[in-house]
């Protein structure tokens, strides 16, 4: 019986350690997306201010 028991706090322990270790990672990979996302957030907001300037510079030329 005491087999058995260690056996089953082996593997108990080994599943927590692993979910740990799993949740871990998945919030790392999740902060690195997250990261990135704001990165390109923040580059399609700046293309869109380039294009709003050049959209006002071309409509507010005088065509001649």
């Amino acid at each position: 019986m005491i087999m058995y028991e260690e056996a089953l706090i082996t593997a108990l322990a080994t599943a927590v350690i692993t979910a740990i270790t799993t949740v871990g990672a998945n919030k790392a990979l999740l902060q690195r997306i997250t990261n990135q996302l704001d990165e390109l957030e923040n580059r399609v907001f700046d293309h869109e201010r380039r294009l709003s300037k050049l959209e006002g510079k071309i409509n507010g030329a005088k065509v001649v």
